[in-house]
This record gives C-alpha cells, structure tokens and sequence, in this order.
C-alpha cells in the first residue's frame, strides 16, 4: 500500500498554485483546449505565467492557441511525448460523428497513446455510451518524441510546474524528467488510469527525490507532488 502525506481538495490545488507566484515557467502535457476541466488556466492568464504546452491532436491545439491568443510567454507544440522519436497513433472521439448532446466538451480531451486504459477503452461507463466511443473512436498518427528532445528543442532549463494528463501514459512521460536537471516545485498529474505497479513506481519517485506525496481527495484521480525545500 502506498502512503501518502496528505489528501488534497481542488482549493488545496488552488492554493499551491497560487503560491507559485507569478514569474514561474511551466510545462502542460495534454493540455487539450487550455479552457475544459483545466487546472492552471486561471494561473497563466490571471498571473502571466509562461510555459510549454503540449497538445498533439490538431483541432484541439488550435483551440488551445486560439484560447491563448492574448497571451505573451507561452510555447505551443504538436507533438505527443513518448519513448522514442518519430511518429504514434493516438485514439481519441471524433467530433464529426458523435451523436450531439452525448458527452460533455470534456471527453473530446480524452485522446490517449494508450486506448485499453480509461475513457477510450470504455471503463467505469455504462454498456451503451462504451459502445458509442467504440463506434466514434479516430485513429491519428501523430507525431512524437522524448520529453528531453523537447526540451531541449525550446532550450528549456527551468521548469516550476510540470501538469500530465495523458490518460494513462502519465507515469511514462513523468518519468522522462529528470528530478536532478529541474526539480520542480510542483507536479500534478492524473493518476487513477495508472496500473497498480506504475502508481507505486511514480509515488515512490518522487517521495525518494525529496518531494511530499499527496492524493485527490476525489476519487483518488490526481496525484499531487510538493518538493520540500
């Protein structure tokens, strides 16, 4: 079993973001449209906060950009991040068949590099809206690349927040940081499409490079790392 130093509400996430202060850099893999079910959206163009945001789903990044537009500071990519360099499929809802009024806005934000884990591949859903995103799924090659190579791409040394919402493949793009390079003071992530092996893999990271592990108090659906000092 895992031990965690704390559970967090979404006002204990507000906080810790908020005291990050204003001249941070930071780094949002998945970042979808940067508006639906976003929890730094406030942040970047309330504080001014500059960063990298990741979004490989073409629609969805020019969304993203378009939301941002007003914005100064910030780095778009079209790139998923994987272990290697090149291209991938993603599998995500197509929003020119899916029936009107089904979903939510948020569940075209649900394109995974992994389609047998969470949302795509149907689960906690009841049999006949599964049976929808099986009927509505695309398949997009995309392409992609190690964290590190983008990183370096944009030359950049100095992260203070890292966010992943990858579904799924969150622990495999966490894992790409290195903790000695950036420390961030912060890393949020979505943790509950993660396998049992890959939840105590990333905890046990982090909490073995000086960070405090917390746990969303909701569900369990978020993992929230704190450095200390």
């Amino acid at each position: 079993m895992i031990s965690f130093d704390g559970k967090f509400s979404t006002n204990d996430l507000d906080a810790t973001f908020q005291g990050l202060g204003r001249d941070i850099f930071f780094v949002q893999i998945g970042a979808m449209d940067g508006v639906t079910f976003d929890p730094i959206h406030k942040f970047v163009t309330g504080l001014g906060w500059r960063g990298l945001l990741v979004e490989p789903i073409p629609y969805l990044n020019k969304k993203l950009q378009d939301n941002y537009k007003n914005c100064d500071g910030l780095i778009f990519a079209d790139t998923a991040i994987a272990d290697f360099e090149g291209t991938i499929e993603m599998s995500g809802l197509n929003p020119d068949t899916i029936p009107a009024g089904v979903f939510a806005a948020g569940a075209f934000g649900t394109s995974t590099l992994m389609p047998d884990r969470g949302k795509m591949a149907g689960i906690g859903m009841p049999e006949e809206i599964a049976q929808i995103v099986k009927e509505n799924t695309m398949v997009m090659e995309v392409p992609c690349c190690r964290l590190g190579t983008l990183l370096a791409k944009h030359e950049i040394t100095k992260i203070d927040l890292m966010v992943v919402d990858v579904e799924g493949a969150d622990w495999m793009v966490a894992r790409q940081l290195s903790l000695t390079d950036y420390r961030p003071r912060i890393v949020y992530l979505e943790y509950d499409h993660l396998n049992a092996y890959e939840k105590k893999a990333c905890a046990n990271h982090f909490r073995n490079h000086g960070y405090r592990i917390y746990i969303d108090a909701h569900e369990a659906e978020n993992f929230l790392a704190v450095r200390v000092g």
